[in-house]
This record gives C-alpha cells, sequence and structure tokens, in this order.
C-alpha cells in the first residue's frame, strides 16, 4: 500500500496505510519505521489487534538482480566535483555532461538518467543510495522521479564506492570504465 500519514508515538510510529481495498492502522517500530516517507509503496508484514496491524517487516518495491551490463568499448566515464576535471569521454558534473567524444555539453537536473554506450546510468545527489533503489523513487521538491528502468551505475554524491544487485555504485571524483567497471579516484 502507499504511506498516507506517519505519527511517532512513544516507541513506535503510527502510520495509515491505504490500498484499493481500503486503509489500516500500522504500528511500526521507530527502527523500522525511520526511514518511511509519506507516499512510499511498502509491503508490511505483522501481526492485527483490533483492526491494528503491529508490523515486524517492512518490504520496499526494490531493483530486481541483473546482470551486469559492460560496454563494448572502454569509454571512461567521469563523476566530478564543480572544480574537477578528469582524463574520461564524459565529465558528468551536478548540473551539466561534457561529451569529450562529440565535444558536446548538456544541461542537466538532479536526479537524472541517461545512457552511455547501452549502459542506463542515475545521478543521484543528496540521497541515500540504497533508499532510492529500494524505493525506486525519489521526491524533490514535491515531484516524483520514478525509476521505470533499473540503472546499471549510479552516481552519487556520497563516499560509498559498491555493487549492489549489479548495480555499481559509484561516488563523486571517481572515473568509472564502462567496458570493466573498474573505478579509479580523480
Amino acid at each position: 500500500g502507499l504511506v498516507k500519514h506517519k505519527e511517532e508515538r512513544d516507541e513506535n510510529y503510527v502510520i495509515s496505510l491505504e490500498d484499493p481495498t481500503g486503509e489500516i492502522q500500522i504500528v511500526i517500530p521507530k527502527n523500522l519505521g525511520e526511514k518511511l516517507s509519506l507516499d512510499d509503496v511498502v509491503a508490511v508484514s505483522g501481526r492485527i489487534n483490533n483492526k491494528i496491524l503491529f508490523a515486524d517487516r517492512i518490504l520496499y518495491p526494490d531493483i530486481p538482480f541483473k546482470p551486469v551490463k559492460y560496454s563494448l568499448e572502454s569509454i571512461k566515464v567521469a563523476f566530478l566535483s564543480d572544480e574537477n576535471k578528469a582524463d574520461a569521454n564524459y565529465l558528468v558534473y551536478n548540473n551539466r555532461i561534457e561529451d569529450k567524444i562529440k565535444n558536446k555539453t548538456y544541461e542537466i537536473t538532479n536526479p537524472c538518467i541517461f545512457e552511455v554506450g547501452d549502459v542506463v546510468i542515475l545521478l543521484v545527489s543528496g540521497y541515500d543510495p540504497l533508499d532510492v533503489l529500494r524505493k525506486r523513487y525519489v521526491n524533490i521538491e514535491n515531484s516524483d522521479f520514478i525509476i521505470e528502468t533499473p540503472p546499471d551505475i549510479l552516481f552519487i554524491d556520497r563516499d560509498i564506492n559498491t555493487n549492489y544487485k549489479g548495480i555499481s555504485i559509484v561516488s563523486k571524483n571517481k572515473i568509472i570504465d564502462l567496458k570493466t567497471r573498474d573505478v579509479q579516484s580523480v
């Protein structure tokens, strides 16, 4: 269902969860409910007592496992702070992409999704990358950015470099080679 209301009470959160069949009140322990936001789509399990669900587990839509996708040729993409430059085919900043192959600059927004050599790249700044992938959306200024196509690479502004379900998560001031998925610092 869809989280319609969230209220903190003592050591719990009380939320209203709505689906096409109606609405239910759910009591969720703080440790489970802290990351819940209004309009999140979740599945909740637990026990029901007096028409109230006492949750013990929350599931998000999440990104499915996917095979790692590589480009056929060595294409280097750098995700950079505004003051940095790098020896790469594409320089990605928070507000633009500099395509060194075509010698063009493209204006972008946060978040945005784009393709380079058949590799899908998602850029998201200011959010926990695992929350973004699990929830499959980002809410920025009361506007939802839905992640319909799971990315192959996620560029983020936090110092995390890892893989999640076949998706490379790459932080700022790093260069990734799309043919090998090797990541190096600028």
